[in-house]
């Protein structure tokens, strides 16, 4: 059987929310955003009986020799999916595939982060990667850190609340604390202004974004967003202004979030990784109790794809 490849717009939603048991990370409405950020969302399919029984999304940013592939970005979860009726050999021949149009189209980098089935193939390079998660039970969320738990007092007696972003006037004031909160870092923002209001129009229809915001009296402090996928959250952009910081906003809506989620029955509080393992942001994530879990991801590069990833241009 052949590949299809398709577009979200081309796309059986049914079908495909059926395969992956619905996942929001892999939904066609989440990757229509990055179109807003230049990418080109694809989904590779295998039919049978007129049905899908395989499949592979992802985005394709570039253009001519220097294509590259990610299921998802930025370390967001993707990777295969199969009916339980496929065995190995079809699992085996669905990945053949899926290499080989890797090849054929020039993809000069393919990344695939945590996927839910294991990638066998020579291609691509296994990695060890991790995560901190914190582990939630039905009773709500208390964390055992005493120094947590007075900051989030503080910032509920300084007249910190929180609310749900759901204005769409609230974008323009997120994307400057975008802004300021990436200057701190020397860094630019990774995301045009449009690819977030994309994602909260996205997040009007579907209840799996939990945006959230700090406010003190009418003033947006810090905002967050955190995708809900089964019963797992995961904690993506936070930006906060600094001139605030004595009001510890993150703190207060880290509390918020934890406990809503575990009253909805999600277990697991994804905190995302740790770029360049830094020992403070490690520290932090521990007071909420978030434990270390290691996961693998994969990685492809071409011949050129290697060459531009030792010139450090990939």
């Amino acid at each position: 059987m052949a590949i299809e490849i398709v577009s979200e717009n081309n796309l059986d939603y049914d079908e495909w929310a059926e395969l992956t048991d619905d996942r929001f990370m892999v939904s066609p409405g989440f990757a229509s955003v990055w179109r807003a950020r230049g990418g080109e969302p694809v989904f590779f399919i295998e039919r049978e009986n007129n049905r899908i029984r395989a499949g592979i999304s992802g985005v394709i940013f570039g253009t001519g020799p220097f294509r590259r592939y990610e299921s998802m970005p930025e370390g967001l979860y993707g990777g295969q999916y199969f009916f339980k009726d496929c065995t190995d050999e079809d699992k085996r021949s669905f990945l053949d595939k899926f290499c080989n149009f890797l090849g054929s189209n020039k993809i000069v980098r393919a990344l695939i982060h945590r996927p839910m089935h294991e990638i066998k193939s020579s291609i691509f390079r296994q990695k060890t990667c991790s995560t901190h998660e914190i582990h939630l039970d039905e009773g709500g969320y208390r964390p055992s850190d005493s120094k947590v738990r007075k900051h989030i007092r503080a910032s509920k007696e300084r007249g910190g609340r929180i609310e749900r972003l759901d204005r769409e006037e609230d974008i323009e004031r997120f994307y400057e604390l975008a802004v300021l909160t990436k200057k701190r870092h020397r860094q630019k923002p990774g995301h045009p202004r449009e690819f977030f209001y994309k994602l909260f129009q996205l997040s009007k229809t579907d209840g799996r974004i939990l945006w959230l915001k700090t406010m003190l009296d009418d003033i947006m402090i810090a905002s967050q967003i955190i995708f809900v996928d089964r019963n797992e959250a995961f904690s993506w952009q936070l930006y906060a202004d600094r001139q605030y910081s004595h009001y510890k906003p993150g703190f207060l809506m880290r509390d918020y979030a934890l406990n809503l989620i575990s009253e909805k029955g999600v277990r697991i509080f994804n905190m995302g990784s740790t770029p360049g393992e830094s020992p403070s942001l490690i520290q932090y994530k521990e007071s909420w109790d978030a434990r270390k879990i290691d996961f693998l991801s994969y990685e492809y590069y071409s011949s050129i794809g290697k060459l531009l990833h030792r010139c450090r241009i990939l």
